[in-house]
C-alpha cells in the first residue's frame, strides 16, 4: 500500500488500527476462554426464585429447618478489652483468625486465647462486649492510634447479633443485608452471652452437609 500511495498519513493509521484491532481479538479470546465462576460458589441470592426451581428455592427450607448454632465456626479468638492494639494483631497472627470476640476488662480471659465452640456452648457462652476485626486494627493504626489505644475502644459495639435458636436463614439475610463478614450468635436464654459466629462459609458448609445427609439418606 506505501509503494502505491508513499503517503504515510495513511499507512501509520491503517497499520495502528490492524495492530489494536488484533490486540483486543486476542484480549477478548483469553477473557472468553476462562472458565465462568459457579453460581454454586456462594450462597444463592435470598428469594430469588425461578420457576420454583432455582438453587435458592431448594434450598430455603433446609435453611429454614435449621438454627444459626449449626452453623457455628469451630473457634473463637476471644481478646480483653484492655488488650494492646499490638497485642491484638499479634493473637490475630498468631491463631490465623481476621475477628476476635471482645469481653469487658473485668472478665477473666483464661489462657485458652482460641477457644472451641464445644467449650463455649458447655459453659454458657461468653459475655460480649464487642468485635474486632483485622480492618479495625489497620485503621486504627493509619489514624495514629498505634499501642496507645486499646482494643475495647476501637472495637463495635453496636454490632449485629442473632439467637442461637434463629435459622439459617434469617441469619444469611442479616449477612446479606448488612453486608457484615462475621455476626456473633447469642443464647436465647441469655442475649449477653455469646456462643460463636457465623458467617456465609458456614452457612454454606452446614446447608451442604443437611443437603448430603437428606441425599445419602434417600
Amino acid at each position: 500500500l506505501f509503494e502505491l500511495t508513499k503517503d504515510y498519513d495513511i499507512v501509520l493509521p491503517l497499520m495502528a488500527s490492524a495492530g489494536v484491532a488484533s490486540l483486543m481479538m486476542e484480549l477478548f479470546q483469553k477473557v472468553k476462554a476462562q472458565p465462568e465462576e459457579s453460581s454454586d460458589n456462594v450462597l444463592p441470592p435470598i428469594g430469588y426464585i425461578e420457576m420454583g426451581m432455582s438453587s435458592s428455592a431448594k434450598r430455603k427450607p433446609i435453611m429454614n429447618s435449621l438454627t444459626a448454632d449449626k452453623a457455628l465456626l469451630p473457634n473463637v479468638l476471644v481478646v480483653h478489652s484492655k488488650e494492646k492494639i499490638d497485642q491484638t494483631a499479634d493473637l490475630l497472627y498468631r491463631f490465623k483468625q481476621d475477628v476476635g470476640v471482645v469481653v469487658d476488662g473485668d472478665v477473666e480471659v483464661g489462657k485458652e486465647r482460641l477457644v472451641s465452640v464445644e467449650d463455649l456452648v458447655e459453659n454458657g457462652g461468653i459475655e460480649i462486649k464487642g468485635i474486632v476485626s483485622l480492618v479495625d486494627l489497620l485503621k486504627a493504626t493509619e489514624n495514629g492510634g498505634g499501642d496507645a489505644e486499646t482494643v475495647g475502644e476501637i472495637c463495635s459495639t453496636e454490632f449485629l447479633s442473632i439467637r442461637d435458636s434463629e435459622s439459617l436463614l434469617t441469619a444469611a439475610e442479616k449477612l446479606e443485608t448488612s453486608g457484615f463478614r462475621y455476626i456473633p450468635v447469642l443464647r436465647t436464654e441469655d442475649s449477653e452471652k455469646c456462643i460463636g459466629l457465623v458467617c456465609q462459609w458456614s452457612i454454606r458448609t452446614a446447608v451442604r452437609l443437611r443437603e448430603a445427609m437428606i441425599a445419602f439418606q434417600k
